[in-house]
């Protein structure tokens, strides 16, 4: 709180002869509206009006607050004080509005209503002419940079504000953001306000405050993480109260996802990265846009040691690399011996408000496992500090970076995410010229055998490419790196077609077995559906012709998941897989020259496959 402030605003409710107004001057979002009624409120509500109406009672001050947000006349701002000063007043008028237009076919009753609300805003004109004797109020004039200027300019605002202020001497504290005012104002300014306030509030006070309405499990956790997620707002060069409320809003429900082991490491790990994304987002980044660019906070670190012998002096920066540098300088400090994963979950809760609970609980598994095969062994503290290689002591380093290769070489099986940052640290030694090191062949394929061991017994991973560091392909020196990131994802995308063959293979079984309960998990999946399109549609109908009726609507119940009725913009794939599975169902259908009561759900399925087929051909304009 600034106290100079506070003393000025003192002395000026204490003046009854003053004759201008004061301003609370600050960024959006930066907590103006949130000061006033948290801080301001109790120190005006100790001041004595020095104009008393009546003898009997000493008075203090009462705060009225009026948004100028969009207003296009003065008469407008003069409805907006009457309304702020007779809240009631607009409920009274809406609900005889209402009972005046019930009445109207009733000509004896609408006709009095109408005299009388005729005359109710007949006084209602004369209070907001005559605005009042309101010498016991502090009038607030919130958004003055956010009227409509096509229809009114701030001189003339500003010009009614100094009515009041210097004809009825009323108190007046002007709020705006005054940046996005255009210069020739000032000169209007100063006629009406004397003191200016720079609202610049301190993060650390405002997130105490935020916490409070938390209930106490999380408000425990968030102020266990008040350094750290301050530490992330500051890099982001954030001032906005509303990005920090809405991290702390949103991130509330990832928070009572996590729990059980390692619970408090799993909620840092989607805390940072969580963080950086809100504040980029905020900043008006898209959604694509940060999928595409956060990615580049994992390049290998200290980028600044590399020689620029190999970069092309004439090439011209894109964008895209700026924006990719600005957020690698903000955020650096954060990296560790841990990739910052920006998983797509995250992307969706920020911009959507919704994370799907399947994905997140993947996540959380993912990094569970992770964190219990971290703990401090010998290996993990060579992985520290061999990534952070520039900090190592002269007369230790080739010791070093000898027993990392000794450890890759000897088959310890690292995860490939350490692996990747491990060799991308020892191509920037060697891009530096490091005396002592080298990076042979040798070296490199024992690189490639250690991720093709630590890749070989794995699923399929969806988010591999996520979890990878990335180096940007326009650095010349990064060429060996992207060669062994490509390796291991190549390695992954093989994983991919295991599990393809695996997960169709389970798919059929469920039919095949009668399993009601395991088919309804996985149909009613949305994401399932392109596994489920992966299965052929003889095989689909083969396995479901034999089992019962349960199954059978389950499947029916599926399609309208995997197809609805609803989707607007269809593909052509779509269709052409349902007209598949029809054509096969239809094949079938006319084999059974009995029409038995079991047949029944498939001639259901059949309908809604032709019917979901007309309807997504319509939409693609398909004849």
């Amino acid at each position: 709180m600034n106290d100079a402030f506070i003393s000025i605003i003192t002395d000026y409710l204490k003046d009854k002869d003053s004759d201008y107004a004061l301003m609370i001057n600050g960024a959006w979002g930066s907590g103006k509206t949130y000061f006033i009624k948290n801080t301001l409120k109790a120190k005006i509500e100790k001041v004595e009006c020095p104009i008393q109406k009546d003898n009997d009672k000493k008075k203090t001050y009462q705060q009225i607050f009026v948004s100028l947000y969009g207003v296009a006349s003065i008469d407008e701002i003069k409805e907006r004080i009457f309304y702020a000063l007779n809240p009631t007043f607009k409920w009274l008028e809406i609900a005889s509005n209402k009972i005046l237009s019930a009445t109207e076919a009733i000509p004896a009753i609408g006709s009095g209503l109408k005299n009388v609300l005729s005359c109710n805003n007949k006084e209602k004109e004369k209070i907001r002419n005559a605005i009042g004797n309101y010498v016991d109020k502090v009038f607030f004039f919130d958004d003055l940079e956010r009227i409509d200027k096509n229809k009114i300019d701030i001189q003339s605002v500003l010009g009614y504000i100094n009515s009041l202020t210097e004809h009825n001497h009323y108190k007046v504290i002007v709020v705006a953001n005054d940046e996005v005012l255009k210069d020739d104002y000032k000169q209007f300014k100063e006629k009406t306000i004397r003191f200016s306030y720079h609202h610049c509030p301190e993060m650390s006070d405002i997130f105490d405050n935020v916490c409070e309405k938390y209930k106490e499990k999380y408000k425990d956790f968030l102020k266990k993480q008040k350094e750290f997620i301050l530490s992330i707002i500051s890099a982001g060069n954030c001032r906005n109260i509303r990005t920090l409320i809405f991290i702390t809003d949103v991130y509330q429900k990832l928070f009572e996802q996590v729990d059980g082991e390692y619970s408090n490491e799993i909620n840092r790990s989607l805390l940072l990265p969580f963080t950086i994304t809100t504040i980029e987002a905020k900043n008006g980044h898209t959604k694509e846009e940060l999928k595409d660019v956060l990615q580049s906070i994992n390049s290998p670190s200290f980028m600044d040691f590399l020689p620029n012998h190999n970069q092309d002096s004439n090439k011209h920066t894109t964008p895209k690399e700026e924006y990719e540098q600005e957020i690698n300088v903000k955020y650096d400090r954060f990296k560790s011996s841990h990739v910052i994963q920006f998983y797509n979950i995250l992307f969706d809760l920020i911009y959507d408000g919704y994370a799907s609970p399947k994905d997140l609980k993947i996540i959380i598994s993912e990094l569970r496992n992770d964190y219990r095969a971290k703990t401090e062994t010998e290996e993990v503290k060579l992985i520290k500090q061999i990534i952070n290689w520039t900090q190592i002591p002269d007369d230790e380093f080739t010791n070093v970076t000898d027993n990392v290769k000794s450890t890759i070489v000897s088959g310890n099986k690292y995860c490939v995410a350490d692996l990747l940052r491990i060799y991308a640290a020892f191509v920037q030694i060697e891009a530096m010229n490091i005396d002592g090191f080298t990076l042979s062949d040798a070296d490199s394929r024992a690189f490639k055998v250690a991720v093709d061991n630590s890749m070989k017994d794995l699923p399929y991973n969806s988010i591999l490419a996520l979890q990878l560091p990335i180096w940007g392909e326009h650095n010349a020196d990064a060429t060996k790196y992207n060669e062994l990131r490509q390796y291991a994802l190549d390695i992954n995308e093989k994983n991919k077609e295991k599990n393809r063959l695996s997960e169709k293979l389970d798919v059929l079984n469920m039919i095949r077995n009668n399993d009601i309960e395991k088919f309804k998990n996985f149909i009613s999946e949305i994401n399932n559906r392109f596994v489920f399109m992966e299965i052929k549609p003889k095989e689909i109908i083969n396995s479901i012709s034999s089992t019962n009726a349960g199954i059978k609507q389950v499947l029916l119940w599926g399609l309208t998941v995997f197809f609805p009725e609803s989707l607007t913009n269809p593909c052509e794939n779509d269709l052409n897989y349902i007209e598949e599975l029809n054509t096969e169902l239809r094949n079938y259908l006319n084999t059974q020259t009995i029409r038995k009561p079991s047949l029944a759900n498939l001639f259901r399925i059949q309908n809604y496959l032709i019917h979901v087929s007309s309807l997504y051909k319509t939409r693609l304009n398909i004849q």
